[in-house]
């Protein structure tokens, strides 16, 4: 019998032949864990951590979604502006339309430089107001 508070033992669960509690520490099901996955998560960025996935360099493409997102704007506005040619550089690569991330940068850089709210050498409020002329000679 137990006594308030006190919790029923946990069964163990027979996995390949063996009785063992040890999958229960992770958040993958006991069948992932037999199949070569790692059961433990990186301390410090909190990312399951797979013993066979290699270190691969972050990719320096972006699909047009997930541009779109880099961007802050939605993936439609990316398609008109694509269409248009009015926003930033890309290509296509195995039919799907890529975006460079450098050229992303490069692009928000120039529209920053361009916006006179951005850079105060094009604001007209630094320049010295002019004088009227008149549209016709009286």
């Amino acid at each position: 019998m137990l006594h308030p508070g006190q919790r029923k033992p946990r069964r163990a669960f027979a996995i390949a032949g063996k009785t063992d509690l040890s999958y229960h520490k992770t958040s993958a099901p006991p069948s992932r864990l037999s199949r070569g996955h790692s059961p433990y998560t990186d301390s410090e960025t909190g990312v399951h951590v797979s013993e066979y996935q290699p270190h691969l360099p972050p990719p320096s493409f972006l699909t047009l979604s997930k541009a779109a997102q880099y961007l802050g704007i939605s993936a439609n506005t990316l398609y008109v502006w694509r269409h248009r040619r009015q926003g930033p550089p890309s290509f296509r690569m195995g039919g799907r339309v890529m975006y460079r991330i450098s050229a992303l940068e490069e692009w928000v850089a120039a529209q920053e430089s361009a916006d006179s709210r951005s850079n105060p050498s094009r604001s007209p409020f630094s320049r010295p107001p002019q004088r009227r002329t008149p549209r016709w000679n009286r």
